[in-house]
């Protein structure tokens, strides 16, 4: 434990090799972790790593304590995280192929196709044509709820700017 003291003290002040003894004290067992939450080892590594660079991150809001308990803590939210994201894209994915039907033809759609990034485009049509929330879009795409919304506002200014002439 006193070695955990010293690692992590040595870790607020960026050495890199700190980080990499605990990485390896730690690995193992936040990977197990991982799996006991999420009964599959498709995305360990990838959680794994996720789990880590928050922790180099994050290391200065970590106040103390047993260190071992807020890696394993941080590595369950993150396991719990991949679990509702899986969810949501099985829930979306496994319902519609968002652009099947759409092959943007049409002056509408030739406008969301000139004028918004492919981001913009997915946005706009998750929340337009299959009326999906801006949590499930955010929680699908991988990002927060205020940047995807904040990404849709965008996109329609545009289009507004677009149809009044001003592009």
């Amino acid at each position: 434990m006193c070695d955990d003291k010293i690692l992590v003290m040595r870790l607020k002040g960026g050495d890199e090799a700190a980080f990499d003894k605990l990485y390896y004290k730690y690995a193992p067992l936040i990977k197990y972790i991982i799996f006991d939450v999420t009964r599959t080892t498709e995305a360990i590594d990838d959680i794994c790593q996720i789990v880590f660079m928050k922790i180099w991150r994050n290391i200065q809001n970590y106040k103390g304590g047993s260190f071992k308990y807020y890696l394993v803590q941080t590595a369950k939210n993150e396991a719990k995280n991949y679990i509702r994201a899986k969810d949501t894209e099985k829930k979306y994915l496994n319902n519609y192929n968002f652009f099947a039907d759409y092959t943007l033809d049409g002056a509408i759609w030739q406008a969301i196709k000139n004028n918004l990034t492919d981001l913009e485009q997915t946005i706009i049509i998750m929340h337009f044509i299959y009326d999906i929330n801006f949590n499930d879009i955010a929680q699908f795409l991988g990002m927060k709820k205020t940047t995807c919304y904040n990404i849709y506002k965008v996109a329609i200014k545009k289009l507004k700017k677009f149809y009044k002439g001003d592009e």
